[in-house]
């Protein structure tokens, strides 16, 4: 008797490429809702730091839920660490942990309360950051593991008008980021009411050889793709006449 052979791991695989493109529109519209953040900073001075941080927010929580497998609690402390170690080593982070700490506890006072831009942006770069990390992995969360996108759209709106809110005294205002967000985040809708996503990896094999168990949100998804996709298969056979007894 031949031991079973495991399926090939394969990154895209059908249907799977949709739900890789929600999380690369969500990563892209993380980045256009930080947009006001940028008018607190001089030109550039912010600017690659939250398009690293969008991306990298977004990314964490998808490769955790979908490509390992865990639950939402790993998401949230990997995401976590991810933001540590991202804010003190990124080349335009604050450096250490303790400019982490200040900027945490008084960045977002400085801001309200100094005139916009400021001149020192690495001290209170933090607030910014913070937001758009949690923006991103929230709505990463929603979009790689429950696919829910009204929901990823409804933080990331959020998240822009908070940004609005707390830099609404610098100069300038973010119509063609406020555009951007609306047009990616209709994508990410429309995306959205395909039935079922596919997933970013392919299951893997039980011992038997038999596909192991999905989980139910993705499972029921991917079972009803081909009733709503008009049977990709075509019609279902005719059975056999019954034999007579």
């Amino acid at each position: 008797m031949r031991p079973a052979r495991r399926a090939p791991l394969r990154l895209l695989r059908g249907g799977e490429l949709a739900t890789a493109v929600a999380v690369v529109l969500t990563a892209a519209a993380t980045f256009a809702a930080s947009a006001p953040w940028l008018r607190a900073y001089p030109p550039g001075a912010a600017t690659g730091l939250l398009a690293e941080a969008s991306a990298c927010a977004v990314l964490v929580p998808a490769l955790v839920a979908r490509l390992l497998g865990r639950r939402a609690w790993w998401s949230i402390g990997a995401s976590l660490l991810a933001f540590v170690a991202f804010a003190v080593v990124a080349p335009d982070g604050v450096g250490s942990l303790a400019a982490l700490g200040r900027g945490l506890s008084d960045g977002l006072a400085r801001l309200l309360s100094e005139s916009l831009p400021v001149s020192a942006p690495r001290a209170v770069v933090v607030p910014a950051l913070a937001a758009t990390w949690c923006a991103g992995a929230a709505s990463g969360e929603l979009v790689a593991r429950e696919r829910a996108t009204a929901g990823a759209a409804a933080v990331l709106a959020v998240g822009f008008a908070l940004a609005e809110a707390v830099t609404a005294s610098a100069p300038g205002q973010p119509v063609a980021a406020a555009v951007a967000l609306v047009a990616l985040l209709g994508a990410l809708l429309a995306l959205g009411r395909r039935p079922g996503h596919g997933e970013l990896v392919a299951p893997a094999e039980a011992a038997d050889g038999r596909p192991a168990a999905r989980p139910a949100g993705f499972g029921a998804a991917t079972l009803a793709l081909p009733d709503a996709a008009g049977g990709p298969l075509g019609p279902p056979l005719p059975r056999p006449p019954a034999r007579p007894a």
